[in-house]
């Protein structure tokens, strides 16, 4: 075979492979972790708290292997931002290898306005470019409220505190969950109305000033119990019937309300129960004689049952 034949054969083969021409090679990778879009900072105590996710891939969508270093600033502002400026005076915060909460003091700050920005380096110094731009004003810091208390009560988890502040916002956690922001109040207490009996809860308190935060309080933790009974039943009333007396009150609010219980005492004698489990709020005694003296009293119970105090008596007879 001579050898121009050998070259075709050659060929023949290299494109029943797959193999009939080369690719030109890929760039080297830059390796460049992406840049950070979530960047936030707050004003909390006498600390700058500020948070960002870190990116798990870089610019080309391939995992970052190398830690990226932080490249993390904050320079007070002018009422024009103009970047040369605020990275010609900028103060750098020291890296903390991987972390992605960041705590500053305040102090240097306090009655300017600062911005934040961060920029995600790769070995060999290079990076995407800076992430957003936090604008954060600095002010005294706000007091931590202190003395929380938390305690079951008839309505509710009734949350107390001591604190300056001039609002607070109050946070939850049911459980093992993880806490939530549960409501906010000018002042103490504050009462958890949708907490229920028999749950696991935890509650602290954060004072509140414009932008600026205190630190938390201490957790206090409480697992309500149900020992509180119904509202006594007000309007207790008497009809008098042909053959009976006709009774009726007022209706009780309590969510967990189960039921009445009606009392009756036979002239001045003491007072026994006459009908446990009354739903409505109207009861027939049928049961009653010419010429006797009656009293009557009610209760409210609950699903417990917890029993309330029984109502002011009122006095009926048939004629």
């Amino acid at each position: 075979m001579n050898r121009a034949a050998a070259g075709a054969t050659m060929l023949a083969l290299l494109e029943l492979a797959g193999c009939a021409s080369i690719a030109p090679p890929f760039p080297p990778s830059l390796k460049l972790p992406a840049r950070v879009t979530d960047l936030s900072a707050v004003q909390r105590g006498a600390h700058i708290y500020i948070q960002f996710t870190m990116p798990r891939l870089n610019t080309e969508a391939l995992p970052i292997v190398d830690t990226p270093e932080a490249d993390l600033r904050i320079g007070v502002s002018a009422q024009k931002f103009e970047m040369r400026d605020w990275l010609a005076t900028a103060t750098q915060v020291p890296d903390q290898a991987g972390k992605t909460l960041y705590v500053t003091p305040a102090a240097p700050y306090i009655g300017k306005n600062v911005v934040i920005a961060l920029r995600l380096k790769n070995n060999r110094g290079r990076d995407a470019g800076w992430s957003n731009f936090v604008a954060l004003p600095i002010s005294d810091p706000v007091a931590r409220p202190e003395n929380v208390v938390a305690k079951a009560t008839a309505k509710g988890v009734e949350i107390s505190w001591t604190g300056t502040a001039p609002n607070f916002r109050i946070y939850r956690k049911v459980a093992d969950g993880e806490f939530v922001p549960l409501g906010e109040a000018k002042q103490s207490p504050y009462l958890d109305t949708t907490a229920e009996y028999g749950r696991r809860y935890a509650y602290f308190v954060m004072g509140l000033r414009t932008a600026t935060e205190s630190e938390l309080s201490e957790e206090v933790k409480v697992s309500p119990i149900d020992i509180f009974a119904p509202s006594v039943p007000t309007g207790l009333r008497a009809i008098i019937g042909t053959r009976s007396i006709e009774l009726t009150w007022d209706r009780d609010t309590e969510a967990d309300l189960a039921g009445y219980r009606v009392y009756r005492a036979d002239g001045d004698g003491p007072f026994h129960l006459i009908a446990g489990n009354v739903v409505s709020t109207s009861y027939s005694d049928r049961t009653v004689q010419t010429g006797v003296r009656y009293r009557y009293s009610v209760s409210a119970f609950d699903q417990i049952p917890n029993e309330s105090e029984h109502s002011a008596a009122i006095e009926a007879a048939l004629p």
